[in-house]
């Protein structure tokens, strides 16, 4: 990203040579050259990279940076509310698309997260003082998640429960109450700790 400066055009390489590499160079190699299980690793290392997701992301947000064209029709109403349609409907059918998966799901999400963050005509506003609070909270959203997952079904398995609306809200509860704990009684240590070796002040 520092030493090429045709950045849309790295970003559009990536995303598909990944694609093609993924769907196709493994296959080639599998079919004609040496095939073991060093190389079975490696393609299921590949196949959770994900870097073309990143990439797909990271092309939006230049969009946004450039002042792209392409940003009139991202940020149009009726585009926000086909894209809000669609990512409900595959979320709430399961919905898993053959070899564009990630991709699909990346440019969905991807282009709600620029509605929300830099479209002032976004159709949905989350400026609320609980997300916030979240915000703040969200390393520990992300640490915990797992953690709070497994014991909620452990838990809800001991009282012979196992259907998916409790566990999913009790699962999201601890993963909130346990990612709270933790910033107030242990992150926040460090956050003042590190205002004293920055230069630039960042985060909280």
């Amino acid at each position: 990203m520092k030493k090429i400066k045709h950045k849309e055009f790295l970003l559009y390489s990536i995303i598909i040579g990944y694609f093609l590499m993924r769907t196709y160079g493994f296959v080639f190699i599998k079919r004609y050259l040496l095939w073991n299980s060093t190389m079975d690793i490696i393609s299921a290392f590949f196949d959770n990279f994900s870097i073309n997701s990143m990439a797909i992301v990271g092309l939006l947000a230049f969009y946004l940076f450039k002042n792209h064209f392409v940003l009139k029709y991202l940020f149009n109403r009726y585009f926000q509310f086909a894209v809000y349609g669609l990512t409900f409907y595959f979320l709430t059918h399961g919905t898993s698309i053959s070899y564009f998966n990630f991709e699909i799901y990346s440019i969905l999400f991807g282009i709600i997260i620029l509605n929300l963050a830099a479209n002032k005509n976004s159709i949905l506003h989350m400026e609320y003082k609980w997300l916030h609070y979240l915000g703040s909270i969200s390393y520990g959203l992300y640490l915990y998640h797992p953690l709070a997952i497994l014991i909620t079904i452990k838990l809800l398995l001991f009282f012979s429960f196992s259907h998916w609306l409790p566990i999913y809200l009790l699962s999201f509860l601890l993963t909130i109450l346990l990612a709270g704990l933790s910033y107030r009684f242990y992150e926040q240590y460090f956050i003042r700790k590190k205002i004293r070796f920055t230069k630039i002040p960042s985060g909280d």
